[in-house]
């Protein structure tokens, strides 16, 4: 069988040698990572280091003169407002907020993408909303929607005995409080009628 390629698509190019590193090229590098990619200044940092790295391994050089300019493209980068972590964080917060996550599981991925500690609790708080005093309850209101759990699928919970219905309310009770809702929220959002 002959395998043909589809129009439009071209063949990944292998990856080769990298080209050798210099201050211009990781600024280059950098730039066309935040052209593309929105990300914080440590995961700007941790991409420019593994390319540098990458290219030391087969050209050799000095790793500490590389890791100075990756400071001063990213700092220059800082400087003109393109790599902002708290817009960023401020940005996935909100984003998964729509999403219903629970605030201690936005402020767990804020961290994994690299915001420091203060700017995720920040922007967890921020994203909150104006007057949303129960934050929580309508985020877990939200994920159970999109997840169909609990009041959002009452023509499944119909058909089943009384028995299994007990059991389904308990996986999608450990479903919710997985998710990183608090039980007692859990037990609220679940237990109300759509």
């Amino acid at each position: 069988m002959e395998k043909r390629e589809e129009p439009g698509r071209t063949a990944r190019k292998a990856r080769g040698a990298p080209r050798k590193m210099t201050k211009a090229r990781v600024i280059n590098i950098a730039r066309f990572h935040m052209e593309r990619f929105s990300c914080t200044a440590g995961h700007l940092k941790a991409v420019l280091t593994r390319r540098t790295d990458r290219a030391l391994r087969v050209h050799g050089g000095d790793r500490a003169e590389a890791l100075a300019w990756i400071d001063v493209a990213v700092q220059s980068l800082q400087r003109a407002g393109v790599l902002d972590d708290a817009k960023f964080a401020h940005a996935l917060a909100t984003s998964l907020r729509r999403k219903g996550k629970a605030p201690a599981r936005i402020q767990v991925a804020l961290l994994a993408k690299g915001v420091p500690r203060d700017i995720a609790v920040q922007a967890v708080r921020e994203s909150a909303g104006p007057g949303d005093a129960e934050d929580a309850y309508a985020s877990a209101r939200v994920y159970i929607r999109r997840r169909r759990l609990g009041p959002f699928r009452p023509e499944e919970r119909a058909k089943l005995s009384p028995l299994d219905q007990r059991r389904l309310a308990q996986k999608e009770l450990a479903a919710v409080v997985r998710a990183g809702f608090s039980i007692d929220i859990a037990r609220r959002v679940l237990a109300e009628e759509d």
